[in-house]
């Protein structure tokens, strides 16, 4: 071992053992580090910037969490090779209010960020794959435990991201704007984006893309949702999306779980795609508002509940090649 400042390193300077407490301000990660142990900075009360060199590869469990003082974290980019963030990295770091990923982040780990109340705008590179579960989230917890009101109103996703794992942005209720910019993303996880109340539009571009239970479930002021490249919209994903006026899916859509879009109230038309087999229970149930449904070549079920207490249909319309249903005068019948 060795130490420079009070900061503790092995000898050859490549891993960072730990931070003194004592120290004020801001931190470099010198250049010859390669990885930040777990816990390093863990708990430093007078850290308020740390910017990390572009050799670092690996930031451990806990290496950042609670640093209660901590406002920037800067990451230099770097061409040769890539980073990860681990779990709960900066978890609880309350007056964060920016982060700069650089060009070479990979993967965020679980509760990363969880409930780093300050921070209002997020841009994450095109070389981040990963985020992982309640990385972003305003519980404790990830999906249970103390509430933390979130400042969270933007965020940018980058080209190369993949998966967006479960809870990762629940209760940000002032999360107000998502862009995507990529369309390699294959799994928005359970409860990814549930009850961001202040979310009002979803245009989406996924690879054969798998969209989880309870996914935008509760974000009461999405008004317009536009998929594309998506596989599979499972139970719940938009339930209680109460102004949701138009949606549009994807031709290459198969899947739509139960509740998938109950209490959409101010829903009012929905094309079902030909690739889509059955209406699952209670798929369109409570929607007051929806008047035109259209059903494509290939659904061969639908449930009984499917469309309950949807009262305003007017007219269901069948492509002609469905071996299974046909519409008459806007009546859904038999073959």
């Amino acid at each position: 071992f060795s130490t420079v400042d009070n900061v503790l390193y092995d000898k050859d300077k490549t891993n960072l053992v730990l931070y003194s407490k004592n120290k004020q301000g801001e931190f470099v990660i010198p250049d010859t580090v390669t990885s930040i142990f777990d816990h390093a900075f863990d708990n430093a009360p007078n850290l308020t910037k740390v910017t990390v060199s572009a050799n670092v590869r690996t930031i451990g469990t806990g290496a950042f969490q609670k640093c209660n003082s901590l406002e920037t974290v800067v990451f230099k980019d770097s061409n040769n090779g890539s980073k990860s963030i681990g779990d709960y990295a900066f978890y609880n770091c309350p007056a964060l209010t920016k982060v700069d990923f650089g060009n070479a982040v990979t993967s965020i780990g679980s509760y990363a960020f969880t409930t780093n109340k300050s921070l209002e705008s997020i841009e994450f590179p095109d070389s981040l794959e990963s985020i992982g579960y309640g990385a972003f989230s305003s519980l404790s917890s990830g999906n249970t435990g103390s509430y933390v009101a979130s400042s969270l109103k933007t965020v940018k996703f980058g080209t190369g991201l993949k998966t967006i794992s479960d809870y990762a942005f629940y209760c940000n209720e002032s999360l107000s704007s998502l862009e995507f910019t990529g369309n390699n993303l294959t799994s928005i996880g359970q409860s990814a984006f549930r009850e961001c109340k202040a979310l009002t539009e979803l245009n989406l571009t996924g690879d054969n893309l798998t969209i989880g239970s309870y996914a935008f479930y509760y974000d009461t002021r999405l008004k317009s949702v536009t998929l594309s490249g998506v596989k599979s919209i499972s139970n719940d994903t938009f339930r209680n999306c109460t102004a949701l006026e138009t949606i549009i899916l994807p031709e290459n859509l198969e899947n739509i779980g139960n509740y998938a879009f109950q209490y959409c109230s101010k829903l009012t038309s929905v094309d079902i795609p030909n690739n889509v087999t059955k209406l699952s229970d209670n798929t369109f149930a409570n929607c007051s508002s929806l008047k035109n449904v259209s059903i494509g070549s290939s659904c061969a079920s639908i449930s009984s509940t499917a469309f309950l207490n949807s009262n305003a249909i007017e007219k269901i319309t069948v492509a002609e090649d469905n071996a299974n249903y046909s519409s008459v005068d806007g009546a859904l019948l038999n073959k």
